[in-house]
């Protein structure tokens, strides 16, 4: 039941903003999430394509403040990562070959979106629990999906995709929608924000 009124109200938060005259643009490179970002139906969002942004090593939170930084005024980053127990793994798609590492651990797939605008970055994550499972990978596979396992489900987000089920679970779906109703978990103003010294991911 939950879970129906969440995706019913999801519904109409992005009907809503396909309603009014708000337009965003989102920088991605990755085909997969193209894909996904189209399937949710925001008619309002271009989608920016063959442009890579540069990732600091730092916290899941300065990736997407430095991206947001890079990115300019009112275009959408986004930085998608895991955290296994309880340790942030920013760079997980230089990882991947590794998830066999993580076997039966709780994880968390955790999406981060940024936007500046008007002299201020906003960010807003979503995060779903899960754990990591040994599941042989299919070819056609996107990053982690097919070994992460929600919490409570039996199926991975590999196999929920081939259901249509996956944007029922998706945190990069919940999180554009708290984009779009502006309830951001974090607000930065740019003039106060240093220049990044460190590393950069690989």
């Amino acid at each position: 039941y939950f879970l129906f009124v969440l995706w019913y109200n999801t519904d109409l938060w992005i009907k809503t903003f396909k309603g009014n005259k708000m337009s965003f643009k989102i920088i991605s490179s990755n085909q997969n999430k193209i894909n996904e970002y189209k399937r949710f139906g925001l008619s309002n969002l271009e989608i920016l394509t063959g442009k890579d942004i540069r990732e600091v090593a730092g916290t899941s939170e300065e990736v997407i403040i430095y991206k947001s930084l890079e990115a300019g005024e009112d275009i959408i980053v986004e930085d998608a990562i895991l955290i296994i127990d309880c340790v942030e793994i920013v760079d997980i798609k230089y990882q991947l070959q590794n998830l066999d590492n993580f076997i039966g651990k709780h994880a968390v797939f955790k999406v981060t979106l940024g936007l500046q605008s008007n002299g201020f970055i906003k960010t807003f994550t979503s995060e779903l629990h899960g754990n990591i499972q040994n599941i042989k990978k299919p070819e056609d596979n996107f990053g982690f999906d097919y070994c992460f396992i929600p919490k409570n489900k039996t199926k991975s987000l590999y196999e929920l995709d081939k259901l249509g089920l996956k944007d029922f679970y998706s945190p990069r779906k919940k999180a554009i929608v708290k984009l779009i109703l502006d309830k951001f978990d974090n607000e930065y103003i740019v003039n106060d924000i240093k220049p990044w010294t460190g590393n950069y991911q690989i």
